[in-house]
């Protein structure tokens, strides 16, 4: 048989099969791969309902994204240049760029 789910999930299938044996690891590595497949089918199938009713615009989609893009760049500064640790990281550059996002949005 052909092992989808070791070429997706990496050293994750391999845990599997591990702590479950052959046959019920490569079942439970093709259940999640059929999962996340079905997860992805319903997003798609209702993206338009939730685009309609979620009540997120065009402003808050570019909001979100600014925000995400600041904390990702501060995270790598702080990660590259400062040599923080990544849970450090990922703590400071979301808490200065939700911040920064506040000061321009309220103090303009």
């Amino acid at each position: 048989m052909f092992d989808f789910a070791s070429m997706v999930l990496g050293s994750f299938q391999d845990d599997l099969v591990n702590v479950f044996g052959d046959s019920l690891g490569w079942a439970i590595g093709h259940a999640i791969l059929l999962s996340a497949l079905y997860l992805i089918v319903l997003a798609i199938g209702g993206r338009e309902h939730a685009l309609k009713h979620s009540g997120i615009g065009w402003k808050q989609a570019k909001q979100g994204l600014t925000l995400l893009s600041l904390t990702v760049f501060l995270f790598y500064i702080f990660t590259s240049v400062f040599g923080f640790q990544n849970i450090a990281s990922v703590a400071l550059a979301g808490s200065t760029s939700v911040f920064i996002g506040w000061m321009v949005t309220v103090l303009g």
